[in-house]
């Protein structure tokens, strides 16, 4: 991030858990993250909730921009997965930077398209994927080196966006399978071939 966006707004703190966006917020100010990880997602009114991408290093949120640009409320919920830091800048001078710097519109534009990717695939994954493929795919790609991956069943069903049964469920046949083993608030993966086959 160069010198002169930074020049704009002021950084601030954020911890796991804090709520940084709402739903039905008035955007009159845009954060870009610097550090850390942000997840925004929908939650419908029976209390399920469905991750619909993250936010990471040098990013704005593509819901805020679009909700600041279009002078519309937040759609969702923005919620800090880890601790961080993020450049608010007032919405005022967020437009103005935007409309003058070729690189910044690049930039956001380019988060834009990423993200509308993400979420379409996401809808693809939701509406016509098996929520046993989409654990499988998820747990691999979260996986560290170690093969490890730090979430709870809870968080694994909000992020595919079904019931924590229903994962606790399939983590058991797949434990049972031999493919994982289940430890409190982690998962090891034991054999990633046999958890990517279907």
């Amino acid at each position: 991030m160069d010198a002169e966006l930074r020049s704009l707004g002021r950084v601030v703190a954020f911890e796991p858990g804090d709520v940084l966006r709402r739903p039905g917020e008035d955007v009159d100010r845009v954060m870009i993250v610097l550090e850390g990880v942000v997840r925004v997602e929908r939650t419908a009114t029976a209390g399920r909730a469905i991750e619909l991408y993250r936010v990471e290093h040098d990013e704005p949120c593509v819901l805020e921009v679009s909700s600041a640009l279009s002078e519309a409320q937040y759609p969702a919920r923005a919620v800090a997965q880890t601790g961080g830091t993020a450049l608010v800048i007032a919405l005022s001078r967020f437009r103005r930077a935007l409309a003058d710097d070729p690189e910044l519109q690049r930039r956001v534009f380019r988060v834009v398209s990423e993200r509308l990717l993400e979420v379409m695939g996401l809808l693809e994954a939701v509406v016509f994927g098996r929520v046993e493929e989409r654990l499988r795919a998820l747990l691999l790609r979260e996986m560290d080196e170690r093969r490890i991956v730090r979430a709870t069943h809870a968080e694994l069903a909000e992020r595919l966006g079904t019931a924590r049964e229903v994962v606790s469920r399939l983590l058991s046949q797949l434990e049972g399978e031999g493919s994982l083993e289940l430890q409190r608030g982690s998962i090891t993966v034991l054999d990633p071939e046999t958890l990517a086959s279907v």
